[in-house]
């Protein structure tokens, strides 16, 4: 077992009043699914745009001046939330049964919900309310048709997981877990009705999976 990890990230629940993941909660969630133990430096709204966020900048423990970041037990600082489920994927031997090339359908489904998280942050923090409503008419619906699409040609039909190339003991790796972050924080910020997930049963079935989840649920339960 890889030693402990810390992930610094925003605390959006706090800062929201509802359980919003956010890229770092994606983090925290494949942290928590898989049972990897790691501390987390939670950071205020407030105090990241004041001081916290120059400082980061600064240091280059973030350049770019986003969150999260992840630090090792070496010290190493690591930044871009799919990279951090990625080395947390690897340091703890969590691989997929199709080695390399369900790797590459990882990366793919986490590569493509990144522009879907774009346009999710964009329309929630948008003090315009057409940007809301043209996202949940439009925008989400488009992301959610590609997904799906994505899961109907990479998903192997004979396997019961609903994930797509997932570990031997079928569970989920970093790309269905970035897709799953994006579904569960338009849900929470009050963008989409979960009941349009019915129109699509590979990523309802993801859904379902993940926020059943007892690790996952918890957290939710509790933010």
């Amino acid at each position: 077992m890889a030693q402990v990890v810390t992930l610094k990230y925003l605390d959006l629940p706090a800062a929201l009043g509802k359980p919003v993941a956010g890229r770092g909660g994606s983090v925290r969630f494949f942290l928590k699914y898989h049972d990897v133990e790691y501390s987390e430096q939670l950071v205020s709204l407030q105090d990241w745009n004041g001081s916290i966020k120059a400082e980061a900048i600064k240091t280059n423990e973030s350049p770019a001046g986003y969150l999260p970041v992840l630090t090792t037990a070496s010290g190493l600082q690591l930044t871009e939330h799919v990279a951090l489920m990625r080395y947390i994927a690897a340091a703890n031997h969590l691989e997929s049964q199709e080695g390399a090339e369900g790797a590459a359908k990882q990366d793919v489904l986490a590569s493509t919900q990144i522009q879907w998280r774009d346009d999710l942050i964009a329309a929630a923090f948008s003090s315009n309310a057409e940007d809301k409503t043209k996202y949940t008419n439009e925008k989400a619906g488009k992301h959610l048709t590609t997904l799906e699409a994505l899961y109907t040609k990479y998903k192997d039909t004979d396997d019961e997981s609903p994930f797509v190339s997932p570990t031997e003991s079928g569970k989920a790796l970093w790309g269905d877990m970035a897709v799953f972050g994006v579904l569960h924080d338009q849900v929470q910020l009050g963008l989409v009705d979960p009941i349009v997930y019915a129109e699509y049963p590979r990523l309802k079935a993801v859904y379902d999976a993940l926020n059943g989840d007892s690790a996952i649920a918890s957290w939710i339960a509790n933010h």
